[in-house]
């Protein structure tokens, strides 16, 4: 019997502490939650939201902005239709969805002119796909903290807001359009045309991999050739100047009547074409496009990348320098006729050939050197007639523990020549894997120094005294025997 009671008691005792938790921490929570949730201007999901319009009746601006969620995304439906900024859409709902306000006490509602808002100079407006609305009117005054004043829907009680929603609706509508300077899916373009300043040239695509139809042999650099597409297709657009074709007076003022950068993208056999010029008058850069047809102005910091534009830099600088370091235990180098070898013990390198007098070997510059090797790039390619020069008797071989050879990098001659207009000193080069002379800058094969593994021992000042003593004893001793 004993027992059954305190059973019971244990029972109840859970019971009541299972409801104080509940009352004083679940509730508690709850009910700050909800108020929370009161206190926010949104009370829509912002997920659920497709809808929204932004009205500005400020003495500046009059102005409409009305955008509806589609199955291709945010669209603009007014004042004109066109593609909207997702990004722009997507950070206003999120930014709106957090704002939170809180009541004006001991308000004169009969008086709003206090407010600004008798007649708000912001209205917004949203609904979801439930097909619930919402409306929140901005006034035009602010309280001595800079924020603005508001009402929600019918609702009599004012309200005082952050002043984003009042900066919002001043910005135009160039805010709220789509800024991709190339709209369409990337990963479907199959060709591409380029127009530059010093080249002109068009890629293909085949099985994933972009390559030139005129210089099938040339082997492209396909994450240079990516960024080149992402460049050109999301050049911010700052501006919509005009809709449709402008007349050829609008392209001569803007200079884009006989551009002089073109590109093309193809995309499931549609063309998309750009015309870019710099206007030097106003310093823009303008570009007018096709499928929209739009004359717009671009981010100008673009411009010198686009001007200057060329195969020949996006071929791949380094697949013929290309071996596997962690696989090199054998290093030898003959760099005007001096001969250096140094291998690869127990994770140690070791000097093989001779060390210069007054010197000693410092292994962690042999990893320096290899590491630089290892960096190489391609600085030039060469027409075929100049290959005649090449001598290459300048080497680095490079080796497994195993003698397999894995790299070898032969130059020279010293030349000069002109690339783009600019006079270079450049070394004739070629590695193991092609026949083919490229040309690297002499710069690049001074910065290797393999000297570098080698550092000048410090004679002490009596180590010095000694050895010019004991030179000038040998000398006297000489002379001595001379004399006898």
């Amino acid at each position: 019997m004993k027992f059954k009671k305190t059973g019971l008691l244990f029972v109840i005792t859970i019971a009541a502490a299972a409801a104080i938790y509940y009352f004083e921490f679940v509730q508690k929570e709850r009910t700050k939650n909800e108020q929370e949730i009161s206190n926010t201007v949104f009370k829509l999901k912002s997920d659920d939201i497709n809808y929204l319009q932004i009205q500005s009746h400020s003495q500046l601006k009059n102005q409409m902005v009305t955008l509806q969620k589609t199955e291709k995304g945010w669209q603009l439906s007014d004042p004109l239709q066109d593609s909207a900024d997702e990004s722009v859409v997507v950070e206003l709902l999120k930014l709106f969805s957090e704002q939170k306000m809180q009541n004006v006490e001991n308000q004169n509602i009969k008086n709003l002119s206090e407010f600004g808002l008798d007649m708000p100079v912001a209205t917004y407006i949203w609904k979801n796909n439930q097909g619930a609305s919402e409306k929140i009117q901005i006034g035009s005054q602010k309280n001595f903290e800079g924020l603005s004043f508001a009402k929600l829907n019918d609702d009599p009680q004012i309200r005082i807001v952050q002043s984003a929603w009042l900066a919002k609706s001043e910005q135009n509508l160039t805010y709220y359009r789509e800024k991709r300077h190339y709209r369409e899916n990337l990963s479907t373009l199959s060709k591409i045309k380029i127009k530059s300043i010093n080249d002109e040239f068009s890629l293909e695509k085949k099985d994933n991999l972009w390559f030139s139809s005129k210089f099938p042999d040339y082997i492209l650099d396909q994450n240079k050739v990516r960024q080149m597409i992402k460049d050109f297709s999301e050049a911010t657009i700052q501006d919509y100047i005009s809709e449709g074709d402008p007349s050829e007076k609008e392209k001569t003022e803007k200079g884009i009547l006989h551009a002089p950068v073109k590109i093309e993208f193809e995309n499931n056999n549609n063309i998309w074409s750009s015309e870019l010029n710099l206007n030097e008058k106003d310093k823009s850069l303008y570009a007018l496009t096709s499928r929209p047809t739009f004359l717009i102005k671009l981010d100008i910091s673009r411009w010198e990348k686009f001007a200057n534009i060329t195969l020949d830099s996006l071929r791949d600088r380094t697949f013929l320098m290309t071996f596997s370091i962690t696989d090199v235990q054998k290093i030898y180098t003959k760099i005007n006729a001096k001969e250096t070898e140094f291998n690869n013990e127990n994770k140690t390198w070791l000097l093989k050939s001779k060390l210069p007098q007054d010197t000693e070997f410092l292994p962690i510059q042999a990893e320096k050197f290899l590491d630089e090797v290892h960096n190489l790039e391609i600085s030039e390619f060469i027409e075929p007639e100049i290959e005649k020069k090449f001598e290459g008797k300048n080497m680095i071989i490079l080796k497994s523990s195993n003698d397999d050879l894995l790299f070898q990098l032969n130059w020279g001659p010293l030349l000069k020549m002109k690339f783009r207009g600019l006079e270079k000193e450049v070394f004739l080069a070629r590695t193991q894997l092609s026949k083919h002379i490229f040309v690297i800058d002499k710069t690049k094969l001074d910065d290797l120094n393999i000297d570098r593994v080698f550092k000048k021992i410090e004679v002490k000042a009596a180590d010095k005294l000694s050895d010019k003593l004991l030179d000038k004893s040998s000398e006297n001793q000489t002379t001595e025997k001379v004399h006898q």
